[in-house]
């Protein structure tokens, strides 16, 4: 089992995070109703080479709650915390976690910065219709219901998620046998302020042009044309920065499909080794 930290945010909320490894310090933010477990096979794959944090956001985990202030600067000002206690100087962002990790490079100085599939559009602003029955089932307190409408939304569960509710739900039910599904649920009382942050920052990448970082965007060749989209237009726009996909990857690369492939990319990246599929 990793070791477990904490740390002091800059408004006195305190944060955990799962410590493994031994090196230079590499911070990890795990994604949407994820936690530091999440990511436990990717920062195993790297603790040869990194001492890695791995990150329980607001909300997860022994960490404190995301508060009525709750905002992607605020996580950020979390990440610098522990960037700055740890004189670490790498941070890897997983879907949300990679707009956090977004934020963070905006405010502080990050030596190399890697962020896979963040929610970043290149496409106008367009409401979700399911949210409202979303909002419904969790005011009603049926968390499983309101992550299969969740997910269903946002074709989460791939091919699945184009089939009826029902069928759906489902799937949602047998994700609950193992701990991870069961951690899904639990946490999705964190979605709607996370998701707020999203469609705020979502559809303004150019923000990003300011981040001074060496910056690695990457996306999954099986991932959402949205997802694959927002990461090359991203990589366009952060002056140091390059875009790669990795072939036969979907959403869930980082953390379920192939950590260890990740891991690598990474591990590259962060060394400075030549990467022949990287473009800016």
């Amino acid at each position: 089992m990793p070791e477990k930290t904490s740390f002091t945010s800059a408004d006195g909320t305190v944060i955990t995070a799962e410590v493994v490894g031994d090196g230079p310090g590499l911070v990890i933010l795990p994604g949407t109703l994820q936690s530091a477990r999440s990511m436990r096979r990717l920062a195993e794959h790297l603790s040869d080479s990194h001492t890695v944090f791995v990150v329980d956001r607001r909300g997860r985990g022994d960490s404190g709650p995301q508060g009525d202030d709750y905002s992607f600067a605020r996580e950020a000002e979390d990440v610098i915390a522990l960037l700055k206690r740890e004189g670490a100087a790498a941070l890897f962002g997983h879907s949300s976690g990679g707009l956090v990790a977004l934020e963070t490079a905006l405010r502080h100085p990050v030596r190399k910065l890697a962020v896979y599939e963040p929610p970043v559009s290149v496409d106008d602003p367009t409401g979700d219709p399911w949210y409202p029955d979303f909002e419904r089932a969790l005011a009603a307190g049926r968390n499983a219901l309101a992550l299969s409408i969740m997910l269903k939304g946002l074709e989460g569960l791939g091919s699945v998620s184009r089939l009826p509710l029902p069928f759906v739900r489902f799937m949602v039910s047998a994700l609950t046998w193992t701990e991870e599904g069961r951690e899904m649920v639990a946490l999705v009382p964190t979605f709607p302020a996370e998701y707020r942050e999203v469609e705020r920052l979502a559809y303004s990448p150019v923000r990003y042009r300011g981040i001074d970082a060496d910056t690695l965007v990457l996306t999954g060749s099986k991932g959402a044309q949205e997802y694959r989209a927002g990461a090359e237009f991203l990589a366009s726009v952060i002056p140091r920065s390059r875009f790669r996909e990795l072939r036969g990857l979907g959403h869930d690369g980082p953390d379920q499909q192939a950590p260890e492939e990740v891991a690598e990319v990474l591990r590259k990246f962060i060394a400075g080794a030549p990467d022949a599929e990287t473009r800016g």
